[in-house]
């Protein structure tokens, strides 16, 4: 059958995301747009767990993305991937952003003109005309932004960026997020681009225009999410945590204090906390603005809290701390933890601090 042939030839598989999907094959894209599947900002799902999301049956959903493949293979176009990082962000300039800028100033008059007009009929258009306002404010600053800010400091940038450029990539994200939103309420707002038989020109050209906005965006946001950021993401990291557990168990801090303690990795969303702990340490009560994860690689300790009580932790175990929980630490053996703290958001020169540990 023509489905199962399609299938062998794509290795097209559900257990595959929706981002990579769009990545290998773009004329996916659309058939994703149509089934309300965001392949951009919950792009990381797969395929079978967005149909299942979103309501849609999986075969008939893979047989249609088959198609699509099948139908677009003898035209397909260079793919974006295999564009250099300035080829790239000129692409997404001159196709994505000159659209932007063309299209939403059009819009915005003409969404509060058809609200205007036919708001009594439909009430939901006085909504749909205050989101493209917020859609208009959210894009056209973000894309300003982007061409005089983030993509010259990333036309340049050769090896890992720096923590200026890091944190706009990550706002660049966060933006992205708002979007995806606003779309959203476009769609809910549209009921789906619904075009009533009494709808005038206007009127259904606001809504095909709308669609078309979002079919763009989506496509402009996927670039830049999973092609263009991805090309700047910290290399791979490895610690031999027996050497560095070691290190810090010859330091003056272990000798003197009982508690030695290294930082292993600092990112933008991330810190990794290596600490040694010798026996009947205590850390007292205290608490951060960061989730933790806290894995004990060696010895026993005991986390403590004024609500849910001790808890014993004896390696190889891993707990989940919420921000702003109140805990202490006491240390029964010789021991070594490693502390993940989400970092996400936090100023660039914040720095971690822990109470003075006693020991007994």
């Amino acid at each position: 059958m023509l489905y199962e042939r399609i299938m062998q030839t794509s290795n097209l598989t559900a257990s595959q995301t929706v981002a990579t999907t769009v990545l290998d094959y773009s004329e996916t894209a659309a058939i994703f747009q149509r089934h309300r599947i965001d392949f951009c900002c919950r792009g990381h799902l797969s395929i079978e767990q967005a149909a299942r999301e979103r309501g849609v049956e999986l075969a008939a959903l893979m047989k249609s993305l088959g198609e699509a493949i099948e139908i677009r293979r003898d035209g397909a176009q260079p793919s974006p991937k295999d564009l250099s990082t300035p080829a790239l962000i000129d692409h997404i300039v001159d196709k994505h952003h000159a659209y932007l800028r063309k299209t939403l100033p059009f819009l915005r008059p003409l969404a509060t003109k058809v609200a205007r007009v036919h708001g009594d009929h439909n009430p939901k258009l006085r909504e749909l005309a205050e989101v493209v306002d917020d859609l208009t404010e959210a894009l056209l600053p973000h894309i300003d932004e982007e061409e005089k800010i983030l993509f010259p400091a990333l036309r340049v940038t050769t090896g890992a960026p720096d923590p200026a450029t890091r944190a706009q990539l990550a706002t660049m994200v966060d933006d992205h997020l708002a979007v995806a939103a606003l779309l959203e309420r476009v769609h809910e707002t549209t009921d789906d681009y619904a075009i009533p038989e009494w709808a005038c020109g206007s009127y259904r050209t606001l809504f095909r225009e709308l669609e078309e906005v979002e079919r763009d965006t989506l496509a402009h946001v996927h670039l830049e999410n999973h092609v263009l950021r991805p090309r700047f993401a910290p290399a791979p990291a490895a610690f031999d945590l027996a050497s560095e557990a070691a290190a810090l168990r010859a330091s003056p801090g272990w000798a003197q204090h009982g508690r030695a303690a290294k930082t292993l990795l600092r990112t933008p969303d991330v810190r990794v906390l290596l600490l040694a702990l010798r026996a009947n340490t205590v850390i007292p009560e205290h608490a951060t603005n960061h989730a933790a994860l806290v894995q004990v690689i060696a010895g026993r300790v005991q986390l403590a809290t004024p609500t849910s009580g001790a808890t014993e932790l004896v390696a190889p175990a891993m707990l989940f701390m919420p921000a702003t929980v109140a805990h202490d630490l006491v240390a029964y053996d010789d021991s070594i933890v490693l502390v993940t703290l989400d970092w996400h958001g936090t100023p660039e020169n914040e720095e971690l601090t822990l109470p003075v540990a006693a020991t007994g």
